[in-house]
C-alpha cells in the first residue's frame, strides 16, 4: 500500500526547528513554557490542581494577551528556555523541569503532593548569568506525586 505524500509547512526558528503561530491567552514572555488550551497559549506550571503542565511549547517573542504569539513546538531541538534563576556551567547536561512558577523552568524536580513532574529536557547553555540558557527541548511527562 502507498501512502499520499502530504506536505507539510514549518516556519523555520531557532536552530531551523517547527513554529506554531495561535492567540495568547494572556501576557506571554519570551522563553516561558507554553500549554495549548481553548485555542490559545498559556503559561505552564507543574500544579496539579491547575492543570496546566503539559507542555507543548516555548515562546519564542514576549506578545500580549488577545495578540497572536509564535511558538517553537519541535522536539529534539534547542530553545532558549526561561529559569527563575540562571543554572550554572556546572548544571549543563541536567535535566530541565517544569516549575511550580508559571512559565519558567527548574533543575529541581517539584515535590508537593499533588504537582506533576515535567521533564523538559537537557540543560546545555547554563552560564550562571543568562536567565535563558538553551535547552535540547524534549517534554516527557514523568509524574504525579501522591
Amino acid at each position: 500500500m502507498t501512502y499520499p505524500f502530504i506536505p507539510v509547512s514549518i516556519n523555520p526558528g531557532w536552530g531551523g526547528s517547527a513554529t506554531i503561530t495561535r492567540p495568547a491567552g494572556e501576557n506571554l514572555t519570551t522563553g516561558e513554557l507554553v500549554v495549548f488550551d481553548g485555542g490559545q497559549f498559556f503559561r505552564g506550571v507543574s500544579t496539579f490542581s491547575v492543570d496546566l503542565w503539559n507542555v507543548i511549547g516555548v515562546v519564542r517573542a514576549s506578545a500580549l494577551v488577545g495578540n497572536p504569539v509564535e511558538v517553537y513546538i519541535a522536539h529534539g531541538q534547542i530553545f532558549p528556555v526561561l529559569f527563575g534563576v540562571a543554572p550554572p556551567v556546572i548544571a549543563n547536561g541536567q535535566t530541565v523541569f517544569l516549575d511550580s512558577t508559571f512559565g519558567l523552568a527548574t533543575l529541581t524536580p517539584p515535590t508537593t503532593t499533588g504537582n506533576v513532574i515535567f521533564k523538559l529536557g537537557v540543560l546545555i547553555g547554563g552560564d550562571g548569568i543568562n536567565l535563558t540558557p538553551e535547552v535540547n527541548f524534549n517534554p516527557q511527562y514523568i509524574s504525579r506525586i501522591p
